[in-house]
């Protein structure tokens, strides 16, 4: 894919001040000129029908608006490029946003978010943010690995990733991006400790997370006719909860079941009506419809990196 986005402003950032107190304004108006002549900001994360109320948003929240706001806290970091650049890569073409792309992805990708929909609804739309940003750091990191990309649920495939390996296997991959939010599904916020507080966590829960987000992700890829991958991402300040899990993940893949479910899983569980919990067979069936797994960490500078590969077909199916 040729790019032509290395001139864009957003390209050549560093880190923002240590010490935000009494510059945040001017930092947002900095940010307001980048926004203006970056194509991936200005047709995609923050598009003009939004800015207006974003633009107003910011600055009446005051300077703890950059742990806010996920576009501002990247560009305070100097970490704004990771984010603009897989969009600049798959959804802009000649400076402006590509035609026919997915409705519900550039919905997501949109951080039109007012404090009162972030107190509200705030986990569920950081999720979606970074399950689709995912997505596109997924496509652009296999792919300067000598995979090609074919299709993409953001262009209006019907999965998230379709490409042909450096061998020429064409494979499907579905991405499932496990970030901080996340941990709600390890804590049980319907029983209290010994001290009776909410929020004790069992240790079965982080297995049961990944296999259940694993178990979806079969299940959409069940009818495909190309090599199957799930791919996890994982964000670095949260892989110590999921390591252990990740690290015995054989025994999750090859004998699947649940323990002990706690009710936020077991009701995200029971949206799915062809995922039945009780049935290790049914289980281990769906599981097995995958040729691979991988298990990929990202780092807080939103970087890729290969941690384990559990490929069941021969040669291995591996990103690397």
């Amino acid at each position: 894919m040729e790019l032509f986005f290395y001139n864009c402003l957003c390209q050549d950032l560093s880190r923002g001040e240590d010490n935000i107190s009494g510059a945040y304004q001017e930092a947002i108006r900095r940010f307001e000129i980048i926004r203006g002549q970056c194509p991936a900001l200005k047709e995609v994360l923050v598009p003009n029908d939004i800015w207006n109320d974003f633009r107003s948003s910011v600055f009446a929240q005051g300077e703890n608006v950059f742990h806010q706001h996920i576009l501002l806290e990247a560009y305070w970091r100097g970490e704004l490029t990771q984010l603009t650049t897989p969009v600049h890569r798959y959804l802009i073409d000649s400076g402006r946003r590509r035609t026919r792309l997915n409705k519900n992805h550039l919905k997501d990708l949109r951080e039109a978010w007012a404090p009162q929909e972030l107190r509200a609804n705030q986990g569920q739309k950081v999720r979606a943010f970074w399950g689709r940003l995912t997505e596109l750091h997924v496509a652009e990191w296999i792919e300067k690995r000598g995979w090609t990309i074919s299709n993409l649920e953001a262009w209006g495939g019907k999965l998230d990733i379709e490409c042909t390996s450096p061998d020429q296997t064409e494979c499907a991959i579905e991405v499932t991006s496990i970030i901080s939010e996340d941990m709600d599904y390890l804590i049980d916020m319907n029983q209290l400790n010994r001290q009776g507080v909410p929020g004790t966590m069992s240790p079965y829960q982080a297995s049961n997370f990944v296999l259940w987000r694993g178990l979806e992700a079969a299940d959409k890829l069940r009818d495909c006719e190309k090599s199957r991958i799930s791919c996890f991402v994982v964000s670095e300040e949260i892989w110590h909860a999921f390591e252990p899990s990740l690290r015995e993940s054989w025994g999750l893949w090859d004998t699947p079941r649940f323990i002990e479910i706690r009710p936020k899983i077991q009701h995200a569980i029971q949206r799915n009506n062809r995922i039945d919990p009780e049935n290790r067979d049914k289980l281990k069936r769906l599981i097995s419809t995958l040729n691979a797994i991988w298990i990929v960490q990202k780092s807080l500078r939103l970087e890729l990196s290969s941690h384990r590969v559990f490929s069941f077909t021969e040669p291995p199916l591996s990103p690397l």
